[in-house]
């Protein structure tokens, strides 16, 4: 996959993925904030790890489990 076809891909799969937090936290803000600071951000973010092939309930449940961990 070309660069510029990846960061396509990735900007809708970050809009879909910034939904679903959206959704469950109903604030854009703290959503926002909680996806960009998350390793499940960075991780989205390099093409080779295939991340972005997950699904958006799977995504969220491992940025769940890293909130989690770091809260404890």
């Amino acid at each position: 996959m070309t660069k510029e076809s990846f960061e396509a891909l990735l900007i809708i799969k970050l809009e879909d993925f910034l939904s679903l937090i959206i959704e469950k936290n109903s604030d854009f803000n703290a959503s926002l904030k909680k996806l960009y600071a998350s390793n499940v951000y960075e991780l989205l973010k390099n093409e080779e790890t295939k991340m972005w092939q997950m699904s958006n309930y799977y995504l969220f449940d491992m940025l769940e489990n890293e909130n989690n961990d770091n809260a404890q």
